[in-house]
């Protein structure tokens, strides 16, 4: 890794086993000076020696103060610091952990240290014992003083940003609260004398730009959405490496990516002008300052190149800093150099990485057996779970089946041995007789009772009004009675009885169109369908009560009038209303087990004995269905609110209900 930094009369370049430092004098001359990195000062015996050689060395920080001491950190825990003028090393120590971020105060007399433990310390040379400023519980990425030393910002891999008052650092003043992922640069940025806002960059595509010390949000910017609506040669989803920030300008850096997007910011629009500035290799660093940037690129030719800000972008300059390009053995050390990203995983570890292999190498075959154990665990719980509700389904089947279909045999039998057969032509001759008699029937699709009633009803020139539920049934029906009807004797209403604003608009069309109605037929119904809400209501229970209900509450004065004018008016429910019977005064009967589509729903071993030839020999046909239906419908001197069942008045079970009211109250209080 390669590391620079840049003040206004030193430069300093990390590489390798060796610091390149550039003084600049008076006289405009410069004086390029080496450091060797690796002293064998730091290393106490033989054995220490003998790693050093062997373990490849890693820089990991770099900080240079303008008195003209630089300090490194590598990755054996060592802190030197050294005098670029005196070209000696002044200060050598072992620091608690591996270092992240380097940064020179008092005029070079303090070293502010963070590490990969979340430790923020302060060492004051020539004492190699540090202090404690700062403890975070997951690892620090960067860390800056504000302009005027009174705050301490660090940023960790779990996106936080902590503000700190400095030197009482025990005393948090804020947090900054809006990245998602974790916060990798913070800087700087100077507006004017008075005001400078913290900007800090994450890995979630964000630039945030805070406002301290209250720790305000003040623009967040996406740095992605500008990757791609410039169609750069930086991939999207680049791992960012370094912000850097001047006045009113920021350049952001990508690791293994050979270039760098660059933005100038116009704060009283909030507006970003941002370019791509292409480089010769991939960047390890670059700096920011007066206007010059400095980048440090991998390429044997040129490592260190300076770019001059010139009629909005920048540009490519000479400068002294080809003193750096100049040396040979500085060229081929960057050149071999790799960029060293953190480890960024959000685990809030105490420990460096390297110091826990050992461990995790000890842990991992018990990490495996503990895995396979609980993937054994939940495959046996999810076969016991399984074979439960498996037997469960079979108990409840065979349940259903006995107290379902056990009433279905008791009613068959019942129907075939005991039933008579009604006769119902000569009281529907004498209804006939009224004049303009109109009849509605619902549930009137093909192969079922509505479908039958509509067709004897029409052999004695009734006008009805019959329902169906799909729009391709009307051309079916009328198919079917084109010879005993037209389009006056025979209405047909696509109405959807699942729905009440359908319901409602068929109700308002009858009352505009007829002025009284002589019978209403209650038929249309579903049984045993599949689980289903209409508007929070379940299926079945829309279809076989409340829509009838309606129908029958909102047609029962049509049905009154023609009662008072032409003698004859009533209400039959196939599909029964039971509470609200009597208070409608209407007729409720059961038809028998009849061979209709009501029963499309039911099991396969039903529908097996349904499509069998012996069905029919047991099961009523829709016709003797109808039979039953217009029998009850058109006998005199029924009893308003009777059950029937077979021409049969049949005494319903008690109800603890004193009246029609608390029948209607219950019933309201059901439905809703």
């Amino acid at each position: 890794m390669s590391l620079f930094r840049k003040t206004l009369s030193f430069a300093v370049l990390a590489v390798g086993s060796k610091a390149y430092s550039l003084e600049s004098k008076l006289d405009g001359e410069s004086e390029l000076s080496v450091f060797a990195l690796n002293s064998e000062e730091m290393s106490e015996n033989n054995e220490e020696k003998k790693k050093s050689t062997e373990v490849e060395i890693e820089l990991l920080a770099l900080a240079l103060d303008e008195c003209g001491l630089f300090a490194v950190c590598d990755s054996r825990k060592r802190l030197q610091i050294f005098d670029i003028r005196r070209k000696i090393q002044i200060f050598h120590c072992t620091t608690p952990k591996q270092a992240t971020s380097l940064v020179f105060i008092n005029d070079g007399q303090s070293v502010i240290i963070a590490d990969r433990a979340g430790n923020v310390y302060q060492f004051e040379p020539p004492s190699s014992k540090p202090s404690v400023l700062l403890g975070h519980i997951s690892m620090i990425l960067d860390l800056v003083f504000s302009p005027d030393l009174r705050y301490i910002v660090s940023c960790d891999r779990d996106n936080r940003i902590r503000v700190s008052n400095f030197p009482n650092t025990y005393n948090i003043e804020t947090f900054c609260v809006g990245h998602k992922d974790f916060v990798r640069s913070l800087g700087w940025m100077k507006v004017d004398e008075h005001l400078s806002f913290l900007m800090s960059a994450s890995g979630d595509g964000t630039i945030g730009i805070w406002q301290l010390p209250i720790g305000k949000l003040i623009y967040l910017y996406n740095y992605r959405e500008s990757l791609k609506r410039l169609n750069s040669v930086i991939p999207v989803d680049a791992e960012i490496s370094k912000l850097v920030v001047d006045d009113q300008c920021f350049v952001l850096s990508f690791f293994n990516v050979s270039a760098c997007l660059v933005a100038q910011i116009d704060f009283s629009k909030w507006n970003f002008q941002e370019t791509v500035l292409k480089c010769d290799g991939p960047v390890f660093d670059h700096i920011l300052a007066e206007g010059l940037l400095y980048v440090v690129q991998k390429c044997k030719s040129n490592p260190v190149v300076l770019f001059s800000f010139e009629a909005n972008c920048f540009k490519r300059v000479e400068s002294n800093l080809q003193r750096f390009n100049s040396d040979a053995e500085l060229c081929s050390a960057v050149d071999q150099c790799k960029s060293v990203a953190l480890p960024l995983i959000k685990f809030g570890s105490f420990f460096d990485k390297r110091e826990k292999e050992l461990t995790t190498l000890k842990n991992e075959n018990w990490k495996k057996i503990a895995l396979h154990l609980h993937v054994y665990w939940l495959l046996k719980k999810h076969i016991l779970e399984n074979m439960i509700y498996f037997f469960l389904l079979i108990f409840l089947n065979i349940f259903h089946f006995f107290h379902f279909y056990a009433i279905a045999v008791r009613a068959v039998i019942q129907q075939m041995f005991f039933w008579k057969k009604l006769c119902f032509e000569k009281y529907l001759s004498e209804m006939s007789k009224i004049h303009n008699r109109t009849a509605i029937i619902t549930g009137a699709d093909v192969g079922g009772i509505g479908c039958e009633l509509v067709r004897i009803l029409l052999q004695y020139n009734w006008t009805v009004v019959a329902t169906v539920y799909d729009v391709d049934m009307i051309t079916v029906l009328r198919e079917l009675f084109k010879e005993i009807a037209d389009e006056h004797s025979l209405v047909i209403e696509v109405v959807d009885f699942s729905s009440l604003n359908s319901i409602q608009s068929f109700l308002e069309k009858l009352k505009r169109k007829y002025d009284k109605v002589n019978l209403l037929v209650n038929n249309a119904a579903v049984m045993l369908t599949p689980f289903a809400e209409v508007k929070n209501v379940e299926l079945q229970w829309m279809v076989n009560f409340i829509a009838p209900t309606v129908v029958t509450n909102s047609l029962q004065t049509l049905v009154c009038r023609a009662a008072e004018d032409d003698g004859f008016g009533r209400i039959i429910s196939v599909s029964s209303t039971e509470l609200f019977a009597a208070s409608l005064n209407q007729n409720w009967f059961y038809n028998g087990v009849v061979h209709t589509r009501l029963y499309r729903h039911t099991s396969w071993l039903n529908q097996r004995f349904l499509k069998s030839a012996f069905s029919k020999y047991i099961l009523l046909t829709p016709a003797e269905g109808a039979a039953n239906v217009l029998w009850t419908a058109c006998l005199p001197n029924l009893r308003s609110g009777a059950y029937y069942e077979n021409g049969i008045e049949v005494p319903l079970p008690k109800m603890d209900i004193v009246d029609d009211e608390e029948a209607l109250q219950l019933f309201l209080v059901k439905r809703n």
